[in-house]
């Protein structure tokens, strides 16, 4: 039997370095992240994230808080 894990988000904002986002897994690696996923539809959800900063990477801006949430719900209504 495999016994039971827990994955943590830690979301901050720094005054120095701006928003962080750290995922630590139940090993206890964690790593830094631009936005990230957790839980039964975490692959399709990673994918689609990754598709809008690349759709949006390629205008070279930083997404202000309302850009953010928008991108938020469209993620969480498509998947």
């Amino acid at each position: 039997m495999r016994p039971l894990g827990v994955e943590t988000i830690c979301v901050s904002v720094d005054p120095e370095h701006g928003p962080q986002i750290y995922k630590v897994d139940p090993a206890g690696q964690y790593l830094g992240y631009k936005a990230c996923a957790s839980g039964v539809k975490e692959a399709e959800t990673t994918s689609q994230l990754e598709k809008s900063f690349k759709e949006k990477g390629s205008q070279h801006k930083e997404m202000n808080a309302n850009e953010t949430i928008q991108l938020a719900l469209s993620t969480l209504q498509n998947v």
